[in-house]
């Protein structure tokens, strides 16, 4: 079925577009969702840095807490641990434990990712280390992983359903618009169909460029149909007329036989066999003129043709 591949063409394409978007739409919220992340933890870091405090005694202290109601809550997901000499200074959703450590000692502001935390949460973590005249403190600033990922599975979701909104309004105008533009080959099979029960004796579509040769070719078919048989039954007319004499004279030599009846039967039968002849050899003439196509090996006859006159 045309249409049926036309369908399954369209829609192959258009399910595979859909999804190859979801996914590269998927990718960008994604790494866009965990830059902002990361970036709201560098910035609770950098509060945290600034209003940290050492004295000459190396005690720890904050000139101003972080007032994130999310640090304040036990166990929470969202922390931030102070260390210097020895010293810890820790959010109250920490319930008093520790932050797991870095890797490394990091001079700037790293981020470290899928660190266990308390409760068994995976977190993210920024940190960094920063000499003081006190010694170097170490500040760390910890959120859940997932809070990213349920961003972006709720992102996920509502993609989801945009997209299949998209892909079955999209489908049904493919499915109507297909329909609608094989519509003339629908009509031309109709007239055919009317044609064939004599209702109609050609096309006559008013039809779009790309199917009008077509349409053309099939009226100029049905014409020379016509014609064919009109020629046709004209011969089968000369054909008759020129056996009805013969046959009449046969038919009263055979009532009232004679010394002359069989060689007047054999001179009619002969007229006959030449006019049947003759019919047969215009039939032949005027199929090979309509086989516009036809081709012969004249090499091949011209050897026969020599062979037989040499001898």
């Amino acid at each position: 079925s045309l249409k049926l591949r036309l369908l399954s063409l369209s829609l192959g394409w258009l399910l595979f577009s859909l999804l190859a978007t979801g996914f590269v739409l998927v990718l960008l919220f994604r790494a866009d969702t965990q830059q902002h992340f990361d970036d709201a933890l560098r910035e609770r870091l950098q509060d945290l840095a600034a209003a940290a405090r050492v004295d000459a005694d190396g005690r720890l202290s904050l000139v101003m807490a972080p007032a994130d109601p999310r640090f304040q809550a036990p166990l929470s997901g969202w922390y931030w641990e102070l260390r210097a000499s020895g010293d810890v200074s820790r959010s109250p959703s920490l319930a008093g434990q520790d932050l797991p450590a870095p890797p490394g000692a990091p001079n700037g502001v790293e981020v470290f990712d899928n660190l266990p935390g308390p409760a068994g949460v995976r977190l993210r973590m920024a940190a960094q280390d920063l000499p003081t005249s006190g010694g170097v403190v170490s500040v760390r600033v910890a959120g859940p992983c997932v809070t990213v990922r349920s961003d972006v599975l709720a992102y996920m979701g509502w993609l989801a359903a945009a997209l299949g909104t998209l892909g079955l309004t999209l489908g049904g105008l493919i499915v109507s618009q297909i329909v609608y533009g094989l519509r003339p080959l629908k009509l031309v099979r109709d007239h055919l169909a009317h044609i064939r029960l004599g209702r109609r004796d050609r096309l006559g579509l008013e039809s779009p460029a790309e199917i009008a040769p077509l349409i053309q070719e099939l009226d100029a078919l049905l014409e020379e149909r016509d014609r064919s048989v009109a020629e046709a039954l004209a011969e089968a007319g000369e054909l008759a007329h020129a056996l009805k004499t013969p046959l009449a004279v046969i038919r009263n030599e055979a009532r009232a036989p004679g010394p002359a009846s069989g060689a007047t039967i054999a001179a009619e039968a002969d007229r006959m066999a030449r006019v049947v002849e003759h019919h047969l050899v215009k039939a032949r003439s005027a199929v090979e003129k309509r086989r516009r196509n036809a081709r012969a090996s004249v090499d091949r006859v011209f050897d026969d043709l020599r062979f037989t006159l040499s001898r």
